[in-house]
C-alpha cells in the first residue's frame, strides 16, 4: 500500500487504498495503475555518465508502494478507451521516436480520436499528470498541447 493514510476500510474488512479497491492477479495485488508514456528524460548528462532520469518515479513506485507502473517509451501506443481503462493515472512525457542508438527521432502524433478517448477519460475520473521542458527548442509541446485541448491549459512555446 502507499501508506496507511491512502488506506480505507471498505466495510468488509478488505484495505482500499485511495478509495479504490484493489486490482488482483495471481501475481498478486495492485491498487493504482499508471502508464508513463513517453520517452523518460535525462538530467545530467556528463558525458557517458548519466547522472538521473524520471525512471527513479517507477523504480521508487514499484519497491515501495503496491503501484504497477507500465512504461511505453520505445514506441507510442494507441490511446483508445479499452487501452486507457487499463490505468488509474497516466503520466505523459517527452514524446519523441528514439531509435535502439539513442537517437532522437520526430515527435508523436496524436490523433483527434486519441485526444477524445483521453478526454472522456479524465472526464471519467482517470489522473493525468504531465511533464515537460526536454527540449530547448521548444516543439516538445505541441503533441503535448494536442493532448491537451480539452483543458483550459496549455505550455507555451517559447524557449523562456
Amino acid at each position: 500500500m502507499l501508506g496507511d493514510a491512502a488506506s480505507l476500510g471498505d466495510g468488509t474488512g478488505a484495505l482500499v487504498e485511495g478509495g479504490r479497491a484493489p486490482t488482483c492477479t495471481d501475481a498478486g495485488c495492485t491498487c493504482i495503475r499508471i502508464a508513463s508514456i513517453g520517452h523518460e528524460g535525462i538530467y545530467g548528462d556528463c558525458g557517458s555518465i548519466l547522472q538521473d532520469n524520471t525512471s527513479a518515479l517507477t523504480t521508487w513506485l514499484s519497491a515501495q508502494s503496491s503501484a504497477s507502473v507500465d512504461v511505453y517509451d520505445r514506441s507510442k501506443p494507441t490511446l483508445t478507451a479499452d487501452f486507457l481503462s487499463q490505468y488509474d493515472v497516466i503520466v505523459i512525457q517527452w514524446f519523441p521516436d528514439v531509435s535502439d542508438a539513442g537517437n532522437d527521432g520526430a515527435l508523436w502524433q496524436f490523433t483527434q480520436d486519441e485526444v477524445n478517448a483521453l478526454t472522456a477519460w479524465v472526464q471519467a475520473g482517470g489522473g493525468l499528470i504531465t511533464l515537460n521542458g526536454y527540449d530547448s527548442d521548444g516543439n516538445e509541446v505541441v503533441p503535448l498541447n494536442t493532448l491537451l485541448t480539452f483543458t483550459s491549459m496549455q505550455y507555451n512555446q517559447d524557449r523562456t
